[in-house]
């Protein structure tokens, strides 16, 4: 007797079973590494923000330059563009100039200048070599209230001027008489009291917006003596450069 004997299936639905479960780990292996890259951006970005904020929050900071020295300057406002790479710094100022001293009268005006030499060195040195400060009291509280100043251009070209007005003999006929060739050199030098014989309402309208500044200029003979050429009085503007002669002051 023949027995029909019908073919096995194969488990056709246990294979998609298997298969179902597999995909399943994949996709939850998956977002776990999908959530956790996001968990990490999100991390990078509060931390990001937050070191932001800190050094926004900052009010003072320091800059110290290649020879060392360092700069204190106190901000109202720090933005940071790190896509620029830059930190602006706003409403600031220098807040510290450790020694500096005005030179010159006390005329009320908008520009005065500043050094840290004190006044036994800075009378010993030509004004030239001296490291000087302008000080704007229409920008105090910001960072052009007090900066360096290069007032050496101005006082090669007040000097160079002087020097080609001299006669050939200095103070001829009188005992100092000098010929200018035995010069070995001119000092300079910013007056530090001044305006003495100024005409002084004159001279506040005068310098409201400008800066009165008295050159003094030496003939060195020597280490040990200096023949004065006097000292004369000018009307400055530090924003230009451009200056006039007012009077001489005196020969000293």
């Amino acid at each position: 007797m023949e027995q029909n004997v019908q073919p096995m299936e194969a488990p056709v639905a246990s294979k998609k079973e298997k298969s179902g479960s597999g995909m399943k780990v994949f996709a939850v292996a998956m977002t776990i590494l999908a959530l956790a890259g996001i968990g990490f951006g999100v991390y990078g970005m509060i931390k990001s923000a937050q070191k932001d904020e800190q050094i926004a929050n900052l009010k003072v900071i320091q800059v110290t330059d290649k020879n060392g020295t360092t700069t204190t300057i106190e901000a109202d406002e720090i933005k940071i563009d790190n896509n620029a790479n830059t930190v602006t710094i706003t409403d600031g100022a220098i807040a510290n100039v450790d020694g500096l001293h005005l030179i010159g009268d006390y005329l009320e005006r908008r520009y005065y200048l500043g050094t840290t030499a004190d006044k036994e060195k800075y009378f010993e040195k030509d004004s030239r070599e001296i490291e000087m400060y302008l000080i704007d009291t229409t920008k105090l509280g910001t960072t052009e209230g007090v900066v360096k100043y290069d007032i050496k251009t101005v006082l090669d070209k007040i000097t160079n001027e002087k020097i080609s007005s001299l006669p050939t003999v200095i103070a001829a006929g009188t005992t100092n008489a000098t010929p200018k060739a035995n010069c070995k050199k001119f000092r300079t030098q910013l007056g530090w009291d001044y305006i003495q014989e100024a005409d002084w309402t004159y001279m506040q309208k005068e310098v409201s917006n400008k800066m009165p500044i008295s050159v003094y200029t030496g003939c060195v003979i020597d280490d040990n003596s200096e023949l004065s050429l006097g000292t004369a009085v000018y009307v400055f503007n530090p924003q230009t450069g451009e200056y006039k002669k007012i009077f001489d002051s005196f020969n000293s």
